[in-house]
């Protein structure tokens, strides 16, 4: 789409809270693709209180650097 057509993906994840760690991981290193160049896609996590705690640990914080509100 991005190549093609010049247009930027929106993927929404919804109860993303229940998502597991290798899920997010491979988000992440979705989210790497060419990362100085472009951005690959507009990627929005939608989950309850317990995504935050989450990505609030030690382990995901090269995911929560990716992350802007």
């Amino acid at each position: 789409m991005r190549g093609i057509h010049r247009l930027q993906p929106v993927v929404i994840v919804d109860e993303s809270h229940l998502l597991d760690r290798e899920m997010l991981e491979e988000v992440r290193f979705l989210l790497n693709f060419r990362m100085d160049a472009q951005s690959p896609m507009a990627l929005i996590l939608v989950g309850q209180s317990e995504l935050w705690e989450k990505l609030s640990l030690q382990v995901y914080s090269a995911i929560r650097q990716r992350i802007d509100f």
